[in-house]
């Protein structure tokens, strides 16, 4: 009997084998437009097929509204254009070969940047290598500084070489890329006249330049606040009425509009933890004795949340709203896209932004090479693509993306190249994240964000989609009953007795045919190993095993241990 069991167990094994190689070969079958992320189908559905080109016709018409727009979407049931005429400038052949700006996509830059050409020295591609904060670890690593033009601190190379932030062909050419993106508003880090970071120099006299420029691409700025030194209730209250009286008046300083119908500026207030919430309620309460509410300076005062109890205390200090700014999903909990859920949900319910933070990757072992363990790679943008899906799966207003040029964390969006270092490391170049999220944007988020989603499908359909339905449905299909007998049995029997019945079998068969393919395509990071989470059949255990080792697109074989296991219901937390 003993022998009998050895040997049914291992040519149900090598089954299963069988099983995996035909799926693997199947995989390969498929459409290159049926990759991870793709968009999925609604021609399978002639009813909503008809509803979604007619919303799409509706938004087209919207996108091609002129002008500088605000739009304020009430959990995106519904969408109000509104239009600054007296700030619109020039249309020209320029104007007509980019896209349309979307309000609602802001990316955060960083003006820090030089050159000997126009500074005198290099500021921030020296960047200095720091050091661990335990003197056991840190005397593990490497220290010193970088030395450019070939050696810079940064795990990428831009295209336009190690620039300085105030030479006018690059300010332009950044404004051209964003533009080019889709992106609306920029997200200015900003320090108050004469502050600067440790490793750089002020860079307010830029402001004026910035603001032009972008008014010539039609795009707003806002304003990224940095912990400068003895950032308190009273010093705020003046730099933000020193911005509002020098920049407020500028076609390009940003403003939204708020649900009172009053135009507002936003101003992003980065560690804003640091201060504890009641000197912050001084300011941002009605009540506060150094209040900026209901004055010539009020705006919207978004704070950085990175521990969840941070919620409770930017509900407390006053705040208008939140943002993740972190792009390593599962470094902090607010960067954790599996929790922008339940932080929308308490967001809506205290009547505050939520604004999570996208971004392509992060690695910053240029600066801090004993932090490899928080690399997030950009595996050919889908790291990029599947942070958006999650931003756009809870709705919000707006969306940030981490970032434009932070070349030094490596979530730059801005254009790379490969580079040869001279210490005789290839430097490899991101892939156009630029280009990427313009198609990204113009094919799922530009919409999303602007209209009602259709059913429980958000993307238009390919006819690809039947196919791969088919070959997915073939390949789980030959799951014969033995299969059936291995997992759906206890450990103790494997007597017939204890089989589903038929009928369950082929219930089954369809069930997860149809859920792998709908979340497969409609949301990438639901189906890992850990899709048990959501359904604990041991079948549909083995067949999200089959499939995440057999797809193309999240093949361990294809990406890598690292890359692959990013792809996992942790949050893409796992690099090792």
């Amino acid at each position: 009997m003993a022998r009998f069991r050895r040997r049914t167990c291992i040519i149900l094994l090598l089954f299963i084998l069988f099983i995996c190689s035909i799926m693997m070969a199947l995989k390969t079958l498929r459409p290159d437009r049926a990759g991870f992320g793709d968009p999925f189908g609604l021609d399978l559905l002639p009813e909503l097929q008809q509803q979604t080109v007619l919303l799409e016709n509706k938004q087209n018409s919207l996108n091609r509204v002129q002008g500088d727009t605000v739009t304020h979407i009430n959990n995106f049931h519904s969408s109000a254009v509104n239009t600054m005429k007296a700030s619109m400038p020039p249309v020209n052949k320029m104007e007509e070969d980019l896209s349309s700006p979307n309000y609602n996509f802001h990316v955060f830059y960083y003006s820090w940047f030089g050159n000997p050409q126009f500074d005198g020295k290099y500021i921030h591609w020296n960047h200095p290598l720091l050091p661990h904060w335990d003197p056991k670890i840190a005397n593990n690593y490497p220290k010193g500084r970088h030395n450019p033009p070939e050696d810079i601190g940064a795990n990428f190379y831009p295209e336009l070489g190690s620039y300085s932030s105030k030479d006018p062909s690059v300010i332009e050419a950044h404004m051209k890329q964003m533009r080019s993106a889709s992106i609306g508003v920029i997200s200015l880090s900003w320090y108050p006249p004469g502050m600067a970071d440790e490793n750089g120099e002020p860079t307010d006299d830029l402001v004026p330049v910035i603001l032009d420029f972008a008014h010539k691409y039609n795009l707003k700025v806002t304003f990224h606040i940095e912990p400068y030194k003895d950032r308190d209730d009273r010093s705020m209250y003046n730099n933000v009425k020193y911005i509002i009286d020098k920049y407020g008046g500028h076609p390009a300083f940003y403003r939204r509009k708020t649900s009172t119908g009053r135009f507002l500026p936003m101003f992003y207030v980065y560690d804003s933890y640091v201060t504890i919430p009641e000197i912050w309620a001084n300011l941002l309460t009605v009540s506060g004795s150094q209040t900026i509410r209901n004055t010539p300076y009020d705006g919207l005062f978004i704070a950085l949340l990175v521990e969840e109890r941070h919620k409770r205390d930017i509900h407390r200090s006053g705040f208008d709203g939140m943002y993740t700014y972190f792009a390593t999903n599962g470094f902090s909990y607010g960067s954790s896209h599996h929790n922008w859920a339940s932080l929308k949900a308490f967001c809506d319910s205290n009547n505050l932004m939520f604004i999570p933070s996208v971004g392509p990757g992060y690695i910053d072992t240029s600066i801090r090479p004993w932090n490899n363990h928080n690399t997030r790679n950009r595996v050919n943008g889908k790291y990029y693509e599947t942070a958006f899906s999650a931003a756009l799966l809870v709705r919000p207003e707006i969306i940030s993306i981490t970032s434009f040029n932070e070349w030094h964390e490596g979530t730059q969006i801005e254009k790379a190249v490969p580079k040869r270092t001279g210490q005789g490391q290839l430097e490899q170049a991101a892939q156009d994240h630029v280009q990427l999220g313009f198609k990204y944007l113009q094919g799922c988020g530009l919409h999303s964000l602007s209209r009602k989603p259709v059913s429980m499908f958000s993307y238009p359909c390919s006819k690809e989609v039947f196919l791969m339905f088919k070959w997915n449905f073939l390949c789980f299909s030959l799951c014969p009953l033995p299969l059936i007998l291995s997992l759906g049995t206890t450990e103790k029997s494997l007597a017939p007795s204890s089989l589903d019945p038929p009928i369950r079998y082929l219930y089954l068969l369809i069930r997860i045919s149809l859920s792998l393919l709908f979340s497969r395509l409609n949301r990438p990071s639901s189906l890992s190993f850990f899709s048990y989470k959501q359904c604990s059949s041991p079948l549909i255990v083995f067949v999200a095993l089959c499939w995440t080792c057999s797809s193309r697109s999240v093949s361990v074989l294809y990406w890598g241990a690292q890359n692959w296991t990013q792809y996992s219901r942790w949050g893409l937390t796992s690099t090792e």
